[in-house]
């Protein structure tokens, strides 16, 4: 036994610590090292969680490897596989593939369009008219309503475009909802009987120009009074509409005198109703000096007996209309209180 400079006692050949002798030095453990750092890092590994999960099944589900390889060489690819395979792929090209104009034409086509005004419009045969003449004071064409046309044409009508609705509230209405439905609803179709009104009160005073279903523009004014609400008095009414029969017998006495050469309405047939009489020379006086149909009063008739035309025989001048212009005298009698005075 030695002792060295530093103390330490030493045995045998054992070579101290300054020693250089690289055979007598034992080799380091090469596991030691490993197994510390594997420690370590299971140490700072961090714990599972829920999210990590979801990525990992994410990164395996969007991972893509061909069927037909695998670890275990090539299997073969099911015929369900095989088509799932090919309509994916088509669906991709043809949605990467540019679109053409024809594309785009026939994709519109598969929505119906909506139904607007001018898709109801109509124009009368006029050869089958007794006076074909342009009617004074429209400015479009007439338009049909559903109120005249039968259930089959308007199912055409419906296939053929789409007209909008109104959403209805939930639970029981009152008649303020009912009555603000039903405003809503004629606004949406051009169909309805009071559309053109709506649309008119709508506007305001200020508004567009706003045409009837027969062509002639509507005055707002009395568009607004007829839809103000107003009380109900049955006995007022019924005394309402004597008044108005009186004045219009009234009226069509002092016309038939300017009008026929003996001052007689003429005979009518059994299917015609009496009134028919009036509205035509209205029709026709309307067309002589150019004034509106529905502005045509015995004043009217008195500017066109003085402005030179002709009395007329009533047996000459009277028969029975046809049906092309009994739908047309039934437009021009619609709402003709509300129109615009020119």
């Amino acid at each position: 036994m030695t002792q060295t400079r530093s103390g330490t006692k030493t045995q045998g050949n054992q070579p101290t610590a300054g020693s250089t002798n690289k055979e007598n030095v034992e080799p380091k453990s090469q596991t030691a090292p490993e197994s510390s750092r594997s420690t370590k890092a299971q140490g700072r590994k961090r714990p599972s969680t829920a999210c990590d999960k979801t990525t990992e099944a994410k990164k395996q589900k969007t991972k893509r490897t061909s069927p037909e390889e695998t670890e275990e060489g090539t299997v073969p690819v099911s015929k369900h596989d095989d088509t799932k395979r090919t309509a994916r792929d088509n669906n991709r090209n043809s949605n990467n593939a540019p679109t053409s104009k024809e594309d785009h034409g026939e994709m519109a086509t598969d929505k119906k369009p909506r139904l607007t005004t001018p898709d109801l419009e109509f124009d009368y045969d006029r050869s089958q008219l007794r006076d074909p003449r342009p009617t004074p004071g429209r400015y479009r064409r007439p338009r049909r309503e559903s109120i005249e046309m039968t259930e089959t044409e308007k199912r055409e009508i419906r296939e053929k475009f789409t007209i909008p609705e109104p959403e209805k509230p939930k639970g029981r209405l009152n008649a303020f909802q009912k009555d603000k439905l039903f405003g809503q609803a004629a606004l949406l179709n051009p169909m309805h009987t009071f559309h053109d009104l709506h649309v008119c009160h709508q506007k305001g005073r200020n508004g567009s120009p706003t045409y009837d279903s027969a062509g002639f523009q509507l005055d707002y004014h009395k568009v607004a009074d007829w839809m103000r609400p107003k009380p109900y008095n049955k006995s007022a009414m019924v005394n309402g509409m004597q008044r108005s029969l009186d004045k219009k017998a009234k009226e069509e006495e002092e016309m038939y005198k300017i009008f026929f050469v003996d001052g007689k309405a003429p005979h009518i047939g059994p299917s015609d109703i009496p009134h028919q009489i009036s509205d035509y020379v209205k029709d026709q006086v309307s067309k002589d000096i150019g004034v509106p149909f529905h502005q045509i009063a015995p004043a009217e008739l008195r500017t066109w007996e003085q402005r030179g035309f002709q009395k007329v025989r009533r047996e000459d001048w009277w028969r029975e209309p046809n049906e092309e212009e009994r739908k047309r005298m039934s437009k021009m009698q619609q709402g003709r209180v509300l129109r615009k005075d020119l």
